[in-house]
Order: C-alpha cells, then structure tokens, then sequence
C-alpha cells in the first residue's frame, strides 16, 4: 500500500491504493504521475461516490480526472477533456463517471438545468470541480476531497481525504 506523506513516482503507483491509506499527501512531479496517483485513487472508489476536486487554474484537475477513467478502464481516456464550458462530461468508465465544473456557477440552483440530482443517485461517480460553488449543498454518502496544489511547472502536492475534512 502507498506510505502516507511518500513522494510520488510513477513507479511507486504500481501498488494499489484503498481506503486505508488515506488521508494521503504526496508530490507528483509530471502530469503522467498526477494521471498514475488518480488512477490508483480510482480502486478507492464505488458506484455513486462522490469526489470533490479543489485546485486553482491549471493544477492538474482535469488530468486527475483522466487518470480516475483510466483505473476505471477507459480505454480511450485521451478523450477527458476539462468541462469547463460544457458544464457535464460523462465518460463510461466502471460504473460511469460523471465530470462537473462548476467554475461558472453563482448560485447552487443552478445545479437543477444540468440534472445534479439525477446524477447523485446514478451508479456513476460524480467528480465535481470547484465545489465550494456548492454552498453547503447536501451531498450523499462520504465524499471524497482531492485537493490539487500547484509547487512549479511540473510539480504539485496532491491530498487526498477519505471524508471532508472539518473547517
């Protein structure tokens, strides 16, 4: 199992993640150990999970996203790109998976045009970008928090918790 607070490699991610292993911090240093840790995070994940992802403007959100497919078994997880103006993008991965961005959101009854809670008591998992956007919206379940944090060009620290954390 991976070591809590560990540097990330490619190659330490081919041993599998669960949910004991969490909270988990590491540093990946590419885009292709940010997609590995992801897809070692999917094993974590169930049908109707809910993940929350966290990460300004280019920390990697949409490659953790790639990576998630990926442990699911996308085969064609080159086609995950950022919904940023599409709002939804579902991918069939495992059980499905449904990507939010919520970026362009002011107010959470926004959420009813894109059929959010339709998609909360689907199988799929919801991974929901910027969910602050979210406003103290009731979720389901135990959500997943991801929060991607931006060191250099190549690098960021990844936290993964198994719940939200309080505060």
């Amino acid at each position: 199992m991976l070591e809590a607070r560990q540097a990330v490699t490619e190659t330490a991610l081919t041993i599998p993640m669960n949910l004991k292993d969490l909270p988990f911090t590491g540093t990946t240093h590419s885009e292709a150990g940010t997609v590995a840790l992801a897809s070692a995070f999917a094993a974590c994940l169930e049908p109707g999970d809910v993940v929350l992802l966290q990460g300004e403007l280019g920390a990697g959100k949409t490659n953790f996203v790639r990576g998630l497919c990926i442990g699911l078994g996308m085969a064609d997880a080159w086609e995950v790109d950022s919904p940023t103006y599409t709002v939804v993008n579902h991918y069939d991965a495992g059980p499905g998976l449904d990507h939010l961005d919520l970026y362009r959101f002011s107010d959470p009854a926004e959420l009813d045009e894109i059929g959010f809670e339709e998609m909360l008591a689907s199988p799929s998992i919801v991974v929901i970008e910027w969910p602050e956007r979210l406003a103290g919206y009731p979720l389901p379940g135990h959500p997943r928090l991801v929060r991607l944090e931006i060191l250099d060009a190549n690098s960021r620290t990844v936290n993964i918790f198994s719940t939200v954390p309080e505060g």
